[in-house]
């Protein structure tokens, strides 16, 4: 899974791995729910890592707003 987040942002591995913590402890996110995550990212190339990351950081453990991130990184409306 970290390696399939670090190819899709094309980010770095450490990054990738905090952004995977984080999705885990602040938003309580399961396996399924952290694979449709990598999924979203994914469909969102490329996406820069460190600021999805900080996007986690600021959802505040709310799973939506952390999908959103995804679309404000990757600039989609």
């Amino acid at each position: 899974m970290l390696e399939e987040l670090s190819e899709s942002c094309y980010g770095d591995a450490n990054t990738s791995k905090k952004v995977i913590e984080e999705l885990t402890l602040k938003c309580n996110f399961k396996k399924d729910e952290l694979d449709k995550f990598i999924r979203e990212v994914s469909k969102n190339c490329p996406i820069d890592a460190k600021k999805l990351r900080v996007e986690i950081g600021e959802a505040e453990g709310r799973k939506d707003m952390a999908f959103q991130a995804i679309r404000k990184v990757s600039g989609i409306k």
